[in-house]
């Protein structure tokens, strides 16, 4: 992917977000827990087991790893949902704050620059891009409180996209390890699964243009 092309700079900062959130994922505070952000604790421990260039690997995947849901100020948050709760180390907790917010105001940015790729890779619709870039600064802080208690990790109740990421990283060859992240894309515009669980390397064609 060539510097020029306009999606080079998002692609990067999507890289960059994924490494830090599967830091956090992975960190020795969560062992142990039953479950993070809604994904089960068996995965989370399969995920503490790869090495550092695997870990690496999954960080490519072009869309976010992570997301809001619901999305702090474009939707009511009545309650802090059961999937914050999962796990309740306090330095641990403090830490995913942090990420939180700095994520909010990340999308928000992404938003007010670029509303196309803040809906394919980041998984807002267009409608909801437009609402968000709208707001000012002012506002927007306003729902920082509600980042942490949103966040969660994308796709983590479907029953292959995730141990597909870690298999191919671990033993698959290139293509699969590139259809499996590329899968992250039309699964997060789907959201439409079987109940049984299914590989990512039933796709079809794909771009190698995350590689």
């Amino acid at each position: 992917m060539s510097p020029n092309n306009p999606d080079f700079e998002i692609s990067r900062e999507i890289v960059d977000i994924n490494r830090e959130f599967l830091r956090l994922l992975v960190d020795d505070l969560t062992c142990g827990a039953s479950g993070v952000l809604g994904l089960d604790g068996g995965i989370v421990s399969a995920l503490r087991r790869l090495e550092s260039s695997q870990l690496e690997k999954i960080s490519r995947t072009p869309v976010l790893l992570v997301e809001f849901s619901p999305f702090p100020g474009l939707c009511e948050i009545r309650d802090i949902p059961a999937k914050a709760k999962t796990f309740a180390d306090p330095v641990w907790q403090q830490e995913l704050k942090s990420f939180a917010d700095r994520l909010l105001t990340c999308i928000w940015q992404t938003a007010r620059r670029d509303q196309l790729m803040t809906s394919l890779f980041i998984g807002i619709n267009r409608d909801r891009c437009r609402v968000l870039a709208d707001m000012s600064f002012s506002h927007l802080s306003q729902y920082s409180g509600q980042s942490l208690g949103s966040l969660q990790v994308r796709l983590a109740d479907h029953p292959g996209f995730w141990p597909d990421l870690i298999r191919f990283v671990q033993n698959g060859n290139r293509e699969q390890r590139v259809v499996s992240r590329l899968s992250a894309i039309q699964l997060s515009v789907a959201r439409d699964w079987p109940g049984s669980a299914s590989s990512s390397s039933g796709l079809g064609r794909h771009s190698e243009r995350y590689i």
